[in-house]
C-alpha cells in the first residue's frame, strides 16, 4: 500500500510540473506574439506618420535647386583632378607647373622679397584663395602675363624653383580649358544680371566654348577638355536635358527679354520638345481661365515663326582673358520658335500666339514685358530664382551684422526688413 500510494504521489507531482511547464509555455508563445503585434503596429503607426510629414512637406519646402556656381566650381577643381591624375604625362606637368608657381608665389611671404617682386613686376602678384572660386585661374592668367618680366628676371627675383618656357605653355593651356568655366561662374554670381533666365544659355555657351577649344588640338591638356566636356554634361544633365530642374531654367531663359529662344536650336531635338512643352504648360496655368482648345489659327499664320536660325559661336583661340563678365546675347540673332513634337502644336492658342510674338521682337530691355502680361508673370515666378548661392550668402554674411548674437532677439518682420535694407543700400547710395 504505502509503495502504491509514493507512485501516485509520484504520478501526481510529475502531471503538476508538466502542467506549469505548459502555462509558462503558453504564457510566453502569448506575451512574444502580443510583443510582435506591438512592434507591427508601431513601425505601421511609424509609417503612416512619415507618409504623411513626407507629403505635408511637399506643400511646405520649396524645391530644392542647387547653387550652379558652386557645381560649376567642382567641375574646374574635383573633376578636373581626377582627369589630370588619370594621365601620368599630364599629372606631372601639371604638378611641374604648380610647383614652380608655388615657389614664386612664396615670395609674398616676405616682406622685403614682395617688395622686390612688386618693383621688378610692376604690379602685386594675386595669391589663390581656397575660398574663392576662380581665384587659381585669377592667378594663372596674371603670372602668364607676366611671362616676359619673370624669365628675364629669375636670378633677380630669388626664386628657389623658377619657372620655365614649357610651364608657360602648359599655364596657356590650362587657362583656356578653364577660361569658358571661369567666366560662367563670374556671370552666373553677377549681382546685377544673374537671374535664372541665365542658367541655361550660360551653360550652352559653356559647353560650345569647351567644344571649340577640344578642336585646338592642345599638346598637354587635350585630355583635360574632354574631361571638362563630360563634367559639365553630367552635373547638368537634367539642364541639357530640359527635366526636372531643367524646365524652370528653360522657361526662365526663354520668358527673359535677353535671351528669349534664341538657344534653342542649341539643344537636341529630344530636349527642344521638352522645352516647347514645359512653356506650353506655363501658359496655360498662368492664363486667367483655362485654355479653350477650340481658340486657333490658321497653321499658315504662325508657320512663319517657326525658323529659327542658330549662329556658331564666334571663339577667339588666340588669347586667353581674365575671367571677367561676357554678355551671352552675342551668340545668336534672329530669334525664332523651333516647333514641337506635342500632341497639340505649340502656337494654336491666343497666348501661345502672343508668347511667340514676344520672342520675335528685337527688344531686350524688361519694358517690353509690360506688353505681353502672360510673359511677364512667368517671368516673375521663375527669375526669381537665383542660380548660384553667393548673392543670398553675401546678404547674410558677418558684414551685414545680422547674424550677431546679440540680435538673436529680432523678430521675423524686423529681420526681413533689415535684410530688404541692407539689399538695397547699395540702390539708394547711387541716388
Amino acid at each position: 500500500d504505502e509503495d502504491n500510494n509514493e507512485a501516485e504521489e509520484n504520478e501526481e507531482d510529475l502531471n503538476s510540473s508538466s502542467d506549469s511547464e505548459s502555462n509558462s509555455n503558453s504564457r510566453e508563445v502569448s506575451e512574444s506574439e502580443e510583443k510582435c503585434d506591438s512592434d507591427q503596429n508601431e513601425w505601421a503607426e511609424r509609417e503612416s506618420l512619415s507618409t504623411v510629414m513626407e507629403e505635408e512637406l511637399k506643400n511646405i519646402l520649396p524645391v530644392h535647386i542647387r547653387c550652379a556656381s558652386h557645381t560649376l566650381n567642382l567641375v574646374a577643381t574635383t573633376d578636373a583632378m581626377v582627369c589630370i591624375k588619370s594621365s601620368k604625362s599630364l599629372e606631372s606637368n601639371y604638378n611641374k607647373m604648380i610647383d614652380r608657381c608655388s615657389s614664386l608665389l612664396q615670395l609674398l611671404s616676405a616682406p622685403k622679397k614682395a617688395e622686390n617682386a612688386k618693383s621688378i613686376l610692376g604690379k602685386s602678384l594675386k595669391r589663390p584663395v581656397a575660398t574663392r572660386w576662380n581665384s587659381l585661374y585669377d592667378s594663372l592668367i596674371q603670372i602668364f602675363s607676366l611671362k616676359e618680366k619673370i624669365l628675364n628676371n629669375v636670378q633677380a627675383l630669388e626664386m628657389t624653383k623658377p619657372l620655365k618656357e614649357t610651364d608657360f605653355r602648359f599655364i596657356e593651356e590650362y587657362c583656356r580649358c578653364h577660361q569658358p568655366i571661369a567666366q560662367a561662374i563670374d556671370v552666373l554670381q553677377g549681382d546685377q544680371i544673374a537671374s535664372y533666365g541665365y542658367l541655361l544659355p550660360t551653360l550652352i555657351m559653356t559647353r560650345k566654348r569647351l567644344l571649340a577649344c577640344k578642336d585646338l588640338k592642345f599638346h598637354y591638356c587635350q585630355k583635360l577638355v574632354s574631361g571638362l566636356i563630360g563634367a559639365v554634361e553630367k552635373r547638368f544633365k537634367n539642364i541639357f536635358a530640359v527635366v526636372d530642374e531643367g524646365r524652370t531654367a528653360a522657361v526662365a531663359a526663354a520668358c527673359h527679354p535677353m535671351f528669349k529662344l534664341r538657344w534653342l536650336s542649341s539643344l537636341n531635338n529630344s530636349a527642344q520638345d521638352n522645352v516647347m512643352k514645359a512653356i506650353q504648360e506655363a501658359i496655360e496655368f498662368f492664363c486667367d481661365t483655362p485654355v479653350d482648345q477650340s481658340q486657333t489659327l490658321p497653321a499658315g499664320a504662325i508657320d512663319d515663326f517657326f525658323d529659327f536660325d542658330d549662329q556658331p559661336l564666334n571663339t577667339d583661340s588666340n588669347s586667353i582673358t581674365p575671367s571677367t563678365s561676357t554678355s551671352l546675347s552675342s551668340t545668336a540673332s534672329n530669334t525664332s520658335v523651333a516647333s514641337s513634337s506635342s500632341a497639340r502644336p505649340f502656337g494654336s492658342t491666343v497666348p501661345e500666339v502672343n508668347f511667340i510674338k514676344f520672342t520675335t521682337k528685337a527688344r531686350t530691355d524688361f519694358q517690353i514685358l509690360n506688353s505681353y502680361p502672360i510673359v511677364r508673370e512667368i517671368f516673375l515666378k521663375t527669375n526669381t530664382i537665383l542660380p548660384p548661392s553667393a548673392p543670398v550668402e553675401r546678404l547674410f554674411s558677418y558684414a551685414t551684422m545680422c547674424d550677431l548674437p546679440k540680435y538673436t532677439k529680432l523678430s521675423d518682420k524686423n529681420f526681413e526688413l533689415r535684410v530688404i535694407m541692407k539689399c538695397n543700400a547699395s540702390a539708394a547710395k547711387k541716388k
